[in-house]
């Protein structure tokens, strides 16, 4: 999960990221 995050926290901008990420969590 602590590499996901970060490839969220890079791609910030997109929000498909940003939802994937809500998911792991």
């Amino acid at each position: 999960a602590g590499e996901i995050t970060e490839i969220v926290a890079d791609h910030g901008t997109n929000v498909e990221y940003d939802q994937v990420l809500v998911r792991i969590k």
